[in-house]
């Protein structure tokens, strides 16, 4: 069941007329594709799993692209393993600023670029600095 999918069954239920012990079944059904963690969850068009596999593939080149002023690391600036271990951050430091991705350890040869020991001091960038990419420049490097 899609997102979509979900909403419009809840809005059908909210609508109806129906007894409760018909509705919980329902209610239970939408619950459980909302809480869905397995990364399957849609739009109707893509899941979460695609689109973070496209986001890697995609931030990949733009690191290969710029990889003088990439690098990547298994360690926040703490020295802590990201999220504990199996994960790593892969970070490019544009003109506007740094800006980066957490990805699974599986994707880690993807990225050339150079390996820290621990990441730099993160400056509190957060997804809407995601712009910073376009002060990057033309000339690949």
């Amino acid at each position: 069941m899609t997102i979509q999918g979900a909403i419009k069954q809840l809005q059908e239920i909210y609508d109806s007329d129906l007894p409760i012990e018909i509705i919980k079944p329902c209610l239970k059904k939408v619950i459980e594709t909302l809480t869905d963690d397995s990364g399957d969850l849609s739009d109707g068009y893509h899941t979460f799993n695609g689109l973070y596999y496209q986001r890697c593939v995609l931030f990949a080149q733009l690191v290969h692209d710029h990889r003088k002023r990439a690098w990547k690391t298994r360690c926040h600036e703490d020295g802590e393993p990201c999220f504990g271990g199996g994960w790593f951050l892969v970070t490019i430091d544009t003109p506007n600023g740094a800006y980066g991705y957490h990805f699974e350890d599986q994707y880690w040869e993807l990225f050339e670029c150079d390996e820290l020991p621990k990441a730099k001091h993160w400056d509190g960038y957060t997804e809407k600095d995601v712009t910073r990419l376009f002060s990057l420049p033309d000339v690949f490097e």
